[in-house]
């Protein structure tokens, strides 16, 4: 049984009944089309054909048509829009045709307010600072044996896994020495053995075992509360941004710590 891609109007095989998308790119792609539209308005008559299981793509056509006819009838010139009884207003206002009066200079009245953020700017001095991402470039350009993505893949999980710790109320003591026995791994691995002095993140990875360890080994409850000092947690969400140009995000559970 083949169905059409709200997106791009070709068929597809779907993998589920209710699918709707023939990608997930697709689906993503669509919602920023609704979010984001033209108009400025959302597009309530296409939502309904998503919200609609029963919902055909023959529908697809008329639907547009309606979603025309309603755009039709805003006048954008003007300084009140969404005209009295309009198909709109009745949406917006779940029949009630009362007029829906906006003013345009409302929108403009109020000057954007930027606010600044001491741990933001910490961060950017930080990353200035080290200028890790001038420092990966060569090493994975020339990375001929995919030693620097192996680790830093790892590496990166790792810091992701830590981060989430630190957000959480309590972690299970198990939970974190299962991590500290990954960092074990990375630094026995034969990638990590062959790094150049050149990598940044070797003592970084060298000093964060040494922590997880005593913690680990000076801990006695099932549950701990895991919170990371105000410095290295700059260092590891720093880290994590300037590994993310070169390595993907992967789950834990999804990578192997052996050489």
């Amino acid at each position: 049984m083949t169905t059409m891609c709200l997106y791009c109007q070709k068929t597809f095989i779907p993998k589920r009944l209710d699918a709707r998308y023939c990608c997930a790119s697709h689906k993503q792609l669509a919602y920023r089309d609704r979010k984001n539209n033209v108009s400025g308005h959302r597009n309530f008559a296409y939502d309904r054909l998503l919200l609609n299981q029963s919902a055909f793509p023959s529908q697809i056509d008329s639907l547009k048509q309606e979603q025309n006819s309603i755009a039709n009838q805003i006048d954008l010139s003007s300084d009140r829009y969404v005209k009295k009884n309009s198909p709109f207003s009745q949406i917006l206002n779940h029949g009630n045709t009362t007029e829906l009066n906006v003013n345009k200079q409302d929108f403009n009245r109020t000057p954007r307010k930027v606010y600044q953020s001491a741990f933001v700017e910490a961060l950017i001095e930080l990353t200035n600072e080290r200028d890790n991402l001038s420092k990966l470039a060569p090493l994975f350009w020339y990375d001929a044996t995919g030693t620097y993505l192996w680790i830093s893949t790892r590496f990166k999980c790792l810091v992701e896994c830590l981060l989430t710790f630190s957000e959480t109320k309590t972690i299970e003591l198990d939970e974190l020495k299962e991590i500290c026995n990954a960092f074990t791994l990375l630094i026995r691995s034969i990638y990590f053995t062959s790094l150049p002095q050149t990598y940044p993140y070797t003592n970084e990875i060298l000093n964060l075992k040494e922590s997880l360890k005593k913690i680990c080994l000076s801990s006695n409850e099932e549950k701990i509360k895991f919170s990371l000092l105000p410095q290295t947690k700059k260092v590891l969400i720093a880290t994590r941004w300037e590994l993310h140009y070169y390595v993907p995000k992967i789950n834990f559970r999804g990578l192997s710590f052996e050489s």
